[in-house]
């Protein structure tokens, strides 16, 4: 078997300088065959049993699908949320839900509000401690700790937002997960 060299002259001329060959790469390909309209049948009719009404079983919603209108408040016409829900516990009471021995109800999305007030009078108080403190040993360190003393109460208030996020999201899923059992 023998094979003919390559030649050049044998390739069409394009006006592509880089791609000379591009012209046969991208060649547009015919055009579909006509249809026969004469022996097409129409595939467009509908059968009339798809415009029937709707069957039981969408007429009315179900007893377990509980819409709620915001935040736990049930809608018009909708029974009440259950048991469990996080209505019920805010109805308890915080010493309720603080000595439920069953542990049904929690009492941390309640207390995490006061404990984050709480965390960041602790870090200003922190803060203004280490600015005395530091005035108290050179002007120097004084100045530069009200600069720069705040970054880490910052910090920590940061750490503590982000922990009782943590805690009060754990708490919503099993709030919700019991619901749904």
């Amino acid at each position: 078997m023998s094979q003919t060299p390559y030649d050049p002259s044998s390739v069409p001329a394009t006006d592509d300088p880089v791609y000379p060959m591009s012209a046969n790469l991208y060649q547009t390909p015919p055009p579909p065959p006509a249809p026969d309209y004469d022996t097409a049948q129409p595939t467009h009719a509908a059968p009339q049993a798809a415009y029937a009404a709707p069957q039981a079983a969408y007429a009315a919603p179900q007893a377990a699908y509980q819409p709620q209108a915001f935040y736990g408040t049930p809608m018009p016409g909708y029974p009440a949320a259950p048991a469990g829900s996080d209505a019920a516990n805010q109805a308890k009471g915080f010493f309720a839900r603080l000595f439920d021995l069953s542990f049904k109800s929690y009492v941390t999305p309640s207390v995490v509000r006061f404990l984050f007030v709480v965390a960041i009078v602790l870090s200003a108080i922190t803060w203004i401690g280490l600015i005395i403190t530091a005035f108290s040993a050179n002007v120097g360190l004084g100045i530069l700790a009200i600069l720069l003393g705040w970054i880490i109460p910052l910090l920590l208030i940061i750490l503590y937002r982000m922990g009782m996020e943590i805690s009060v999201a754990i708490i919503n899923i099993a709030e919700h997960t019991a619901r749904i059992r």
